[in-house]
C-alpha cells in the first residue's frame, strides 16, 4: 500500500472488476487480482498518453512507445522514475532538461514538445517518428543509425 502522502492509483479488474490498488506498481508489471486471482498488466496510461511497450530504462527513468491520445499520434514517452518523483531536486533537473533539449532545434537531438505530471510521475513527451520508418530517417549526414525502436529508447532513456 502507498504511503499516505502518495496518490492512490486504483484499476478494475478485467475479469470480476474488483477494484485493485497498483499505486506501487510500474507499468506493464504483471499482478494477479485479489479478488479473483486473474493475471493482468498493470495500466497503460500515463495523462493523455497510452503506453504501448518500454523502449528502454536509464538513470532517471523509462521511456516507452506511446500514443497521444489527444493528438493520436505515436510519442516516446519519458517518466521519471517513482523513487525521484517526491524528490523536488530530480523534478527540477527533469523539467530543466526537458526545457532545455525543447529549445533546441537540430537534426541529431530529439525533440521535446510538452512535459508534464501525470498523478504518479513527472513525464515528458518526445516526438518519435512513425513506427513504419527508420528511427533516424530524416536526419543529416553523420547521424548514429539506430538499428531498433528499442535502441533509439534506449539512447532517450539515457539522455
Amino acid at each position: 500500500m502507498s504511503a499516505a502522502s502518495d496518490p492512490v492509483i486504483i484499476q478494475t479488474c478485467t475479469s470480476c472488476s474488483a477494484l485493485i490498488d497498483i499505486s506501487d506498481e510500474e507499468p506493464f508489471a504483471a499482478i494477479h487480482c485479489p479478488a479473483c486471482g486473474m493475471a493482468q498488466r498493470v495500466r497503460r496510461n500515463f495523462d493523455h498518453f497510452e503506453l504501448q511497450e518500454e523502449l528502454g530504462a536509464g538513470g532517471m527513468g523509462k521511456v516507452y512507445r506511446a500514443l497521444d491520445t489527444k493528438l493520436n499520434r505515436p510519442v516516446a514517452l519519458k517518466v521519471l522514475r517513482k523513487e525521484y518523483s517526491a524528490d523536488q531536486s530530480f523534478v527540477a533537473q527533469f523539467e530543466k532538461e526537458a526545457s532545455i533539449t525543447a529549445s533546441i532545434n537540430h537534426p541529431h537531438v530529439v525533440k521535446v514538445y510538452s512535459t508534464g505530471r501525470d498523478a504518479v510521475a513527472p513525464l515528458r513527451s518526445i516526438h518519435e517518428r512513425p513506427c513504419d520508418s527508420e528511427p533516424d530517417a530524416g536526419l543529416g549526414a553523420g547521424a548514429t543509425r539506430a538499428r531498433s525502436w528499442p535502441a533509439y529508447g534506449r539512447r532517450t532513456a539515457g539522455a
